[in-house]
């Protein structure tokens, strides 16, 4: 091989390293808060400060886990249209805004605990 080529195939690997890692951790974080937060919606929604049913939280649960579930199968039409990095930073806003929902209004509201 020629140094050039050797140099270019380190800088190939090197980045293509660091897209895998980056992908991972971003993976494993939106799949972490997915999780947890169906985890421990029933348990806010009936122990937090709302003071809901257990049937509500139950409700709650459910319905987030059926939303998942129908947003899983529409972005499977949606990456037809977009690209994936639109759809990338799509869901990046939709869930930095939830996140804000829940911060500002779901210790007063329980509707923020069923939109966010």
């Amino acid at each position: 091989r020629k140094p050039e080529e050797t140099a270019s195939g380190n800088r190939s690997f090197g980045f293509t390293a660091i897209i895998v890692i980056l992908t991972t951790i971003l993976i494993q974080t939106s799949m972490g808060t997915e999780v947890g937060y169906a985890q421990m919606l029933t348990t806010y929604a009936v122990k937090g400060p709302l003071h809901l049913t257990p049937t509500t939280g139950s409700y709650m649960t459910s319905t987030y886990w059926a939303a998942f579930t129908v947003a899983r199968f529409a972005g499977i039409f949606l990456t037809i249209k977009f690209s994936h990095l639109t759809i990338l930073v799509f869901d990046v806003i939709v869930t930095f805004l939830g996140g804000l929902v829940l911060l500002f209004f779901a210790t007063h509201y329980d509707w923020a605990l069923w939109v966010a």
